[in-house]
């Protein structure tokens, strides 16, 4: 068999070219995943969580950055930055009253 690229001779069963890599008739394409397989399912987090989550986060900062990693973990990153940009600025506000 000759590559139709390059005119090179080749295996019959050569599934690329080996002088200039362009697949043969004999290539055959990877399947693609199926839809159901494609993505992972992620745990599902009730709303109480996150709104325990976000009142951690007000009254003891260190604890809210504990319930942020929490919802990182889980697969809610929208959440998990809402809990941690809560925790960071109650901390910012108590060094402020505190100064």
């Amino acid at each position: 068999m000759f590559c139709a690229t390059c005119g090179a001779e080749i295996q019959d069963a050569a599934v690329i070219c080996p002088k200039c890599g362009v697949p043969t008739p004999n290539f055959k394409q990877p399947e693609a995943p199926k839809a159901d397989q494609a993505k992972p399912a992620v745990a599902q987090i009730g709303t109480g969580t996150i709104v325990l989550s976000y009142i951690l986060a007000l009254l003891m900062p260190i604890l809210g950055v504990i319930a942020a990693i929490y919802l990182f973990v889980k697969g809610k990153t929208g959440h998990g930055l809402g809990v941690l940009g809560v925790s960071i600025a109650e901390v910012v506000v108590y060094i402020a009253v505190m100064s």
